[in-house]
């Protein structure tokens, strides 16, 4: 796909010109230009797309200071104080597709992406694709504090609070009221694509806890990314029927984990987990 020119329009009178400058060239206007939707690069799809953009230019550069990239919504949300907020309502939005063009792009230059200072998000889809999986009906609101990415989700498949690190392989905190895990799409397995020094931090609760339509109870998951490993300090389910408990260190040569079962009914537990009729 071309990538689009970058253009910019004035406020004052519409004019449009190829190069940022501080006093439009029409009307004589100071500080009126701002950068065109047609110019940024957001979503594949359809959708209505509008953008509202303060900038000033810098070394050579175009910087946003604050703007809003409205996709589909029909809405008017009001400029941030300071970064840019994107709103988008789109039919699909493919987590892996946007990982995989962010990962290892170092190049640098004067384009207008690099210069995008995205600070909020608010996205509505009807499936949100992560790591090969679909997740239904997502609403999810995030903003950025410092480093971290805080927000809320809200969707058949997952619904409460998390946040993002970034640095090293980052380090994602959710406390979650339901969490489903459903079977990844035909011909993608969860992390085909992610080697294990790949995989970032975990620290996540979610009080119900559904895989492949199994009810397992409360889930606890506490990992970090350690050399050529994923360190499980602590994977606990627990339900009316007894817990499971199981630490340890799953490598890319090898795997050591330790498990521990309290249960007041082992064949109810085995159910739970898909061994029906184990225990006779």
């Amino acid at each position: 796909m071309a990538k689009p020119k970058t253009s910019y329009v004035c406020g004052s009178c519409g004019a449009r010109t190829s190069q940022w400058q501080g006093q439009c060239p029409a009307c004589q206007a100071w500080n009126t230009l701002e950068l065109a939707a047609s110019s940024l690069p957001i979503l594949p799809g359809r959708g209505a797309q509008a953008a509202r953009v303060a900038s000033r230019q810098e070394k050579g550069r175009m910087l946003v200071e604050r703007g809003v990239i409205d996709i589909g919504t029909g809405e008017a949300p009001a400029l941030p104080e300071r970064g840019l907020l994107v709103s988008a309502s789109v039919p699909s939005f493919n987590v892996d597709f946007w990982r995989h063009q962010f990962a290892g792009n170092g190049s640098s230059g004067s384009s207008v992406e690099d210069s995008l200072p995205v600070s909020a998000l608010s996205l509505r889809t009807d499936e949100l694709i992560a790591f090969g999986r679909p997740f239904q009906e997502v609403t999810l609101k995030a903003a950025l504090q410092q480093d971290t990415w805080q927000g809320q989700v809200a969707s058949r498949d997952a619904t409460g609070e998390f946040s993002w690190k970034s640095g090293g392989k980052g380090r994602l905190r959710a406390r979650l009221k339901q969490f489903s895990l459903n079977d990844t799409r035909t011909g993608h397995a969860l992390i085909e694509d992610e080697p294990l020094r790949e995989l970032p931090g975990l620290d996540i609760v979610a009080d119900s806890f559904v895989l492949r339509g199994k009810k397992l109870g409360k889930l606890e998951l506490s990992a970090t990314n350690e050399v050529n490993a994923w360190r499980m300090e602590r994977l606990a389910l627990s339900n009316a029927d007894g817990a499971l408990i199981s630490d340890g260190l799953w490598g890319e040569n090898s795997t050591r984990l330790n498990f521990k079962l309290d249960v007041s009914d082992i064949g109810k537990m085995l159910e739970r987990l898909g061994y029906v009729d184990a225990v006779r």
